[in-house]
């Protein structure tokens, strides 16, 4: 080794006991019907029918139908039902998704859906998709629930077939 050059001999130390910074903001828990007081639990089963009414819209956002109509679903009873349903816009896949939202004179239930996956510029199609109750009013202002809805479009009509899924809470 010459007068000049010097080396530097490279260690690993370990990290036990340090604290290392995250790029990820901690969540908040997942809250429990246990957890929430006076929350049920909606096991909603049974079906709807209605109009459907297609709303233009830009192609870039997708395509979006709307849709009012009437049903039973237990543990509501009988139901007005209205609701959305978007396509995939400008994106190379995705999935179509909506809201529907069941109401009587005890309150309204709003639930949030994802479809299949789809390609883009695709209209939302018929099938399963997946919801789960969002937001509730009256006595079903604490209530949660999700399942699947088979939804069936034929030209102006749609059916909607609800399948609780069994309390995961």
């Amino acid at each position: 080794m010459n007068d000049g050059e010097r080396r530097t001999r490279l260690t690993l130390e370990p990290l036990e006991g340090r604290v290392v910074p995250s790029s990820t903001v901690p969540s908040a828990p997942a809250t429990t019907t246990a957890l929430v007081q006076g929350a049920g639990y909606l096991f909603l089963n049974g079906s709807a029918q209605g109009h459907v009414h297609h709303a233009p819209t830009n192609p870039d956002a997708g395509s979006t139908i709307t849709f009012r109509g009437h049903g039973q679903v237990t543990p509501l009873g009988a139901v007005k039902v209205s609701g959305s349903l978007q396509g995939t816009g400008f994106i190379r896949s995705g999935t179509a998704g909506g809201t529907v939202q069941l109401s009587n004179s005890h309150g309204s239930v709003t639930l949030s859906l994802e479809g299949p996956s789809q390609g883009g510029f695709t209209p939302a199609p018929s099938g399963t998709y997946q919801f789960h109750v969002v937001s509730g009013t009256g006595a079903f202002a604490k209530d949660l629930g999700d399942g699947t809805v088979d939804v069936n479009l034929v030209g102006d009509g749609i059916s909607l077939t609800f399948h609780g899924a069994p309390n995961r809470y």
